[in-house]
């Protein structure tokens, strides 16, 4: 297996990243190369488009398959069939994962079979129809190729702020990475489950649960318990 990040931010347009999340993906790509160095394995960068990227490297390394986690944005299910598309002019397979998703919501529907518009009877419906599953326990190893690809250097994307430092609060407050994301998770548990529901709609009180970038990046599992 060979774990690569491609970083495409032509596919985004207007919604490319901003400052904070160019400051956390930097943080949270050192990280996970951390995590998965641990392991024996590695992360390979690339940098381009991810029709062309992706098709490149698995001719490159002889790869069959290609499993990659599944955005629902429109712009990202255009991308992702692009990508799904040219993998399959090259004889690779394309295998989408719900990696950051408790269901596919497009899954959960109105009695009259429409999207729901408002988000309460929406999580209703979700809590009395679908049941999370249990996420698998982490590897204690990867297997690693016999030769790796090149890859970027992360220094190279240049993701970091120059100066003015303006992400002096961000440091102090976020811990990129699924272990900064496990230690707020039981940092939550511990101190502010018991007030959620009181507490998570006052802005001077820390009642969230702080949660939010570390989903959005993946690193932690919606399904964690």
């Amino acid at each position: 297996m060979i774990p690569v990040f491609v970083l495409d931010e032509g596919a985004m347009g207007d919604r490319a990243y901003g400052g904070a999340s160019r400051w956390w993906l930097h943080h949270s790509l050192v990280s996970l190369r951390q995590g998965l160095r641990r392991l024996g394995s590695d992360l390979i960068l690339r940098r381009g488009p991810w029709q062309q990227v992706l098709p490149d490297l698995a001719r490159q390394t002889g790869a069959m398959a290609v499993h990659a986690g599944r955005m629902l944005e429109p712009w990202a299910r255009r991308a992702d069939a692009a990508v799904a598309e040219a993998l399959r002019a090259e004889g690779v397979a394309i295998h989408g994962h719900d990696v950051a998703l408790l269901h596919d919501p497009r899954t959960v529907r109105t009695r009259s079979d429409g999207p729901f518009a408002v988000y309460t009877p929406f999580s209703r419906a979700v809590l009395a129809t679908v049941s999370p599953a249990r996420p698998s326990d982490a590897p204690g190893a990867l297997t690693a190729p016999a030769l790796w690809p090149k890859g970027d250097a992360l220094e190279s994307w240049n993701l970091l702020p120059t100066a003015p430092d303006w992400a002096g609060g961000l440091r102090e407050t976020w811990q990129p990475g699924e272990a900064g994301a496990a230690r707020r998770l039981d940092r939550f548990l511990a101190e502010a489950l018991a007030g959620y529901d009181r507490t998570r709609n006052s802005p001077g009180i820390a009642g969230t649960s702080m949660l939010s970038p570390h989903l959005r990046w993946g690193e932690i599992s919606p399904h964690r318990r």
